[in-house]
């Protein structure tokens, strides 16, 4: 999410929130990315990988990789896991789209899990960010005509997805998610960029 275009992508999110959720351009480890790990360049050796990123309509040029935490950044605010990669690959096999628009993404949240998307906020998301995402929840279960359904809890065993907080001073995106697994089951982890706390509250909640 590159806040000099205001543009929040979004593994999806409602690019944050939805991001994780549905797949359609967003938002996998339990492990958090470190603000101090920046993506590495890219090897020969994940030349598949990204052909089959690229593949699901994400471009080359946006996709980079941590070394230290096995993990593919997609345009600063979308991650995957190189193991997450390589079982989608085993299930849909390494194949290129030829189409230029796609109604949904490759990564979407199965049916068990879309009826309840449970979010919790660890104590390290600012209480701003704690009303944006339950101001963002609370707009997206009001929509009609959809099974997606969120909530948040407030215990962490209960839940699909962790938000935290932490300062990545200086880099362009605001908020972001893990795309969902390979067996269907939601991103378990979304980031927030306490760097961008200075968003209005309107910002924040479209963010």
């Amino acid at each position: 999410m590159k806040t000099k275009q205001l543009k929040f992508r979004l593994n999806l999110s409602v690019c944050a929130i939805l991001a994780a959720v549905f797949s359609f351009y967003s938002c996998s480890q339990e492990e958090e990315m470190a603000p101090d790990n920046k993506p590495e360049v890219l090897s020969e050796e994940l030349d598949d990988h990204v052909t089959f990123l690229t593949s699901t309509g994400f471009e080359k040029e946006e996709i980079a990789f941590n070394n230290e935490r096995q993990m593919f950044v997609i345009g600063e605010d979308v991650m995957i896991s190189k193991t997450e990669v390589e079982n989608y690959i085993k299930r849909d096999g390494l194949k290129k789209n030829s189409k230029e628009q796609q109604r949904r993404g490759t990564y979407i949240v199965s049916d068990a899990y879309v009826t309840n998307i449970k979010y919790y906020m660890d104590g390290s998301v600012p209480s701003s960010w704690r009303t944006a995402i339950n101001n963002a929840v609370a707009a997206w279960n009001a929509v009609n005509g959809t099974k997606l359904y969120m909530s948040v809890v407030n215990n962490s065993g209960s839940a699909n997805i962790r938000v935290s907080a932490l300062a990545d001073n200086g880099a362009g995106w605001v908020a972001r998610a893990l795309l969902p697994f390979s067996n269907g089951a939601p991103g378990n982890t979304m980031e927030i960029n306490t760097y961008h706390n200075g968003l209005s509250a309107s910002q924040k909640l479209f963010a």
